[in-house]
């Protein structure tokens, strides 16, 4: 086989005092008639290696297959119906149904395919009235960041002619007869750094230019400002980040038109989520200060200062991925040695019942809302394509709802965990995946994949691809290396810089 030469160029620099060559510095150039030249010989190369196997067509034809199938979301109840998103499998977009109860017959409430002719243009709920007349629309096109707002009326299934253009980077927090979200003043430019989002206030059928100013932080440029509003309706919550981790949070009174804006919880060291409680004023937030696993500590509004939070989930030794607040209960999904572990408490945190799924994967209840009760919980895992389950709360009864049609035969399809030391003697979770009845000989053909990098948690998750690679004998690996997010922040901390 030959290679297509690749010029060297003389090129060297001193970084910090390393002198580094970099003679293939000219393909940077991607857009040079040398660089294109040169990928279209690399290219050619590659098609004729490949044209040489046989079945290359036939697996082409099996992933074609096994990507051509219905699919459909978790069904979301808000107000006196059932939504959920499908698409038949080669739609560029989901389709919005909903239906008044989960074995009724659903009926259309809106196509985004419709709004382009090459079905491009997308449409993404970001907020929703209190009584559910309305839902708040981002429409992008093309994928672009930047879009528009528009407002469905989901009665009458048509879009309010109030529509706020160049919106990016927010969602719709509903208050009264409008909604709060962030803003920059200048257009989108591609160019330059987005500064100054602030916070503005939507009067449904109000031009933009009408809209209140709620919160601005000039001294703070580059920070990102988000608005939620409790489910009263008394408190505006402002969610302030400078970049993916860390945050703060404060809040403003809204039954007091002259309130000041305070701090619950002081930025940047510690990342806190709020979520809304039963009692008047209260709120649980969810944090990893002074807890690398997390806890929950109940806070009330009234008197937010730190000494007077009340712990309601203490740290344990695996992580606290997500709490869910609904049905009177508090639902806590822990991640323990790479899969979900379920437990169901009162509202002040003692156990009740443990949620067990039927194997190693990992589970979210998806858009409860806490009166809700019942929830649809989406679980994911290695063996199976994604599953949808339906929770009865107050009977803590799971029922199975849903999974995707694919095209294959996964019944013999296993998952096997297992540990090997690292050089320091740390045991590392390593998941094998193939069919069942395999002999490990050690003639079989092995796909390993590890990342443990910035905190990402490899969980377990279905794939298309490793279906036909396991079809073909093969044995798929996920190693959950150091760096990730699996056992929490020490985990992570165990794979950064000088550890790497």
């Amino acid at each position: 086989m030959q290679y297509p030469s690749t010029r060297k160029e003389s090129i060297t620099e001193e970084i910090f005092g390393v002198k580094i060559s970099d003679p293939y510095r000219w393909l940077e150039d991607d857009h040079s008639e040398e660089t294109q030249a040169w990928v279209l010989e690399q290219q050619a190369l590659t098609e004729s290696m490949l044209n040489e196997y046989p079945d290359r067509k036939s697996i082409l034809n099996r992933f074609k297959e096994l990507y051509d199938y219905e699919r459909q979301g978790c069904p979301l109840k808000r107000g006196n119906w059932y939504y959920f998103a499908k698409n038949d499998g080669l739609q560029n977009q989901y389709v919005t149904y909903r239906k008044r109860t989960l074995d009724s017959e659903a009926e259309l409430f809106f196509d985004p395919n419709t709004l382009s002719d090459d079905g491009t243009t997308t449409a993404q709920v970001v907020g929703r009235s209190k009584d559910n007349q309305y839902f708040v629309y981002m429409i992008s096109k093309a994928g672009a960041d930047a879009g528009e707002f528009w407002i469905m009326e989901t009665e009458t299934k048509t879009f309010h002619e109030d529509k706020l253009l160049n919106i990016r980077q927010t969602g719709a927090a509903w208050y009264k007869s409008g909604y709060f979200y962030s803003r920059y003043d200048e257009d989108e430019d591609y160019q330059k750094q987005n500064k100054n989002q602030k916070i503005y206030y939507h009067k449904l059928g109000d031009v933009k230019e009408n809209d209140t100013l709620i919160f601005e932080d000039l001294e703070h440029p580059l920070r990102y400002n988000f608005a939620h509003v409790s489910d009263d309706e008394k408190y505006l919550i402002i969610h302030t980040s400078e970049g993916t981790q860390g945050n703060s949070l404060s809040y403003k009174n809204l039954e007091d038109d002259n309130s000041e804006i305070q701090c619950i919880f002081e930025g940047f060291e510690y990342n806190a989520g709020i979520i809304d409680a039963y009692e008047k004023d209260n709120f649980y937030l969810f944090t990893n200060k002074n807890a690398k696993n997390y806890k929950l500590f109940m806070v009330n509004l009234t008197n937010p200062e730190e000494h007077n939070w009340i712990e309601v989930i203490p740290e344990r030794d695996y992580l606290l991925d997500t709490v869910e607040i609904v049905g009177e209960k508090i639902i806590a999904f822990f991640i323990k040695d790479v899969q979900s572990h379920i437990e169901v408490l009162d509202l002040n945190g003692k156990f009740l019942n443990e949620i067990k799924m039927p194997y190693q994967g990992t589970a979210q209840i998806v858009y409860a809302k806490k009166e809700d009760r019942e929830g649809f919980m989406y679980f994911s895992s290695y063996i199976r394509p994604d599953e949808m389950y339906h929770y009865d709360i107050p009977n803590n009864k799971l029922d199975f709802y849903y999974t995707y049609p694919i095209k294959a035969d996964v019944k013999d399809i296993v998952s096997e965990q297992i540990y090997f030391p690292s050089k320091d003697g740390t045991h590392i979770p390593m998941t094998l995946i193939y069919k069942r009845g395999m002999e490990k000989n050690k003639n079989n053909p092995v796909y390993l994949y590890g990342y443990g990098g910035f905190n990402v948690s490899m969980l377990p998750y279905f794939s298309e691809d490793r279906i036909l690679y396991l079809e073909k004998g093969g044995i798929y690996v996920v190693a959950n290396l150091r760096g990730g997010g699996e056992y929490g922040e020490t985990w992570h901390e165990q794979g950064m810089l000088f550890k790497k």
